[in-house]
């Protein structure tokens, strides 16, 4: 462990908070200067600096935010923890963007602090993303915004989150259209959205998801557009696709949820990065030329379609068109059709609960399970006692 410590506060408080809960661990020393510039070089001119501190409080929060920018650009590998006398959501927003490794709370964290800044110490820095990406990506698209593709990511997240074990991440990223679906179907709040995550792309990292993202029971991660954006969203590519890079190397398994509403480039991202890709169709005409029609878009921007699939939603028998027929026409495998009663999966829309608990027994529950099994090789059955999904073998 590193000799010394940085500490940028005004309130003195903090030094002998953290000389008494940090017991001769590190030295602590007080920073005199308070620009990135004049703060770099004391971190240059004092060896042994494993850690810089800095006081982060709503009021100051985009000043320090700055700092640590700053800082960072100078110092990319040194961790900086952020400290506060509460935990302000826009104080700890701000810290994390600006790339912190954690934010401690004075009362809240006394008791185990030096081990979670000897575990902030310890954390290697990021490698690049071509140097990750253990996580594998999945995703569900179609030309149209229809619900059915939020509802299916989420239905193949949720196997995914309640059979994760230690160490183990499933994050659902629905970037469907129009914004929010997601939230709705599972009832759940964010105030962190995927366009901040996209803005935060360069910094986006296992302690910012831990501190920002939403969650649905503990388990799975959900990130989705934001509700109240009306219209297509804004989505750079470039960011999307190192975001992306990034999930790969924090989550173990990334389900998303997309449409042709982000724009043919970000959509061409997504399939690139995932492993499996789930066109969605009905048995329209009009669905089948559109999905035609966004194959031939996909391929003008040189997207590999070798991983693409196809699903048929709301399938019935001798109603439309025909699911090889459709195949046949878009030169895709059939890998699904998914049945089940319409009514059943509206009323675990509207109830913002999944169909596994709704109505297990239905017929989608079933194909959606299947599916996830094909895709990733693993077992997933529901566990009757819990009432939810659990892993048997894998």
């Amino acid at each position: 462990m590193a000799e010394y410590a940085l500490l940028v506060a005004d309130d003195p408080a903090y030094r002998d908070w953290l000389d008494d809960c940090l017991e001769g661990e590190l030295s602590l020393l007080s920073a005199d200067a308070r620009d990135a510039e004049g703060l770099a070089a004391e971190v240059r001119d004092t060896p042994d600096i494993g850690v810089v501190f800095v006081q982060f409080e709503e009021a100051e929060a985009r000043q320090r935010a700055g700092l640590v920018e700053g800082l960072l650009a100078r110092h990319p590998d040194l961790p900086v923890i952020a400290v506060g006398d509460r935990e302000a959501s826009d104080a700890v927003l701000a810290a994390m963007r600006a790339g912190v490794r954690d934010y401690l709370v004075r009362r809240r964290d006394d008791a185990n602090l030096g081990e979670l800044v000897q575990r902030v110490m310890r954390r290697a820095p990021r490698a690049a993303p071509e140097a990750r990406g253990a996580g594998r990506t999945y995703a569900v698209v179609s030309t149209t915004p229809v619900p059915g593709v939020p509802f299916l990511a989420e239905h193949l997240a949720l196997p995914l989150a309640e059979a994760a074990g230690e160490g183990r991440r499933v994050l659902l990223l629905d970037l469907s259209t129009p914004g929010g679906s997601s939230l709705v179907f599972l009832d759940v709040d964010q105030g962190y959205t995927a366009l901040d995550a996209l803005r935060d792309a360069e910094r986006c990292d296992e302690t910012l998801a831990d501190t920002a993202f939403s969650r649905y029971r503990d388990r799975l991660y959900v990130l989705g557009l934001p509700e109240e954006v009306v219209g297509p969203p804004h989505i750079d590519p470039e960011k999307l696709g190192l975001l992306l890079d990034n999930f790969a190397g924090i989550f173990s398994q990334v389900i998303v949820a997309a449409d042709a509403g982000v724009g043919i480039e970000a959509l061409a991202t997504v399939i690139t990065r995932a492993e499996k890709t789930m066109l969605l169709s009905n048995q329209s005409v009009l669905q089948s030329r559109q999905n035609k029609h966004l194959l031939h878009a996909l391929r003008q921007v040189d997207c590999p379609l070798d991983r693409v699939e196809l699903a048929i939603d709301n399938y019935q028998e001798r109603v439309g068109l025909d699911p090889e027929r459709i195949a046949t026409l878009l030169d895709l495998p059939l890998q699904a059709r998914f049945t089940g009663r319409t009514q059943a999966r509206i009323e675990a829309m509207n109830a913002g609960e999944p169909l596994y608990d709704q109505t297990p027994k239905d017929n989608y529950c079933r194909e959606v399970r299947e599916l996830l099994a094909r895709w990733t090789g693993e077992s997933l059955v529901r566990e009757q006692r819990r009432g939810l999904l659990g892993r048997l073998f894998g």
